[in-house]
């Protein structure tokens, strides 16, 4: 239903070929960028800025409520 939705029926009314799309966009750049990372997924799990309650009212005083 989800593909339908996003796409499938858009594709029969401009009289697209689904299986031809999806044969190209498998062998793009992208597509491959995705296929590497999910056979060696390297999440990073970095966050930036304050971490505790604590932090944040530091960093608030400092910047006197101003971003950056």
């Amino acid at each position: 239903m989800k593909a339908k939705i996003f796409g499938l029926n858009a594709a029969e009314v401009y009289g697209l070929d689904v299986a031809e799309i999806q044969s190209q966009s498998t062998a793009d750049r992208l597509a491959r960028l995705k296929a590497e990372y999910c056979e060696q997924p390297n999440p990073s799990y970095v966050t930036f800025g304050p971490k505790t309650r604590r932090d944040f009212f530091t960093m608030l005083a400092r910047t006197r409520g101003r971003p950056g």
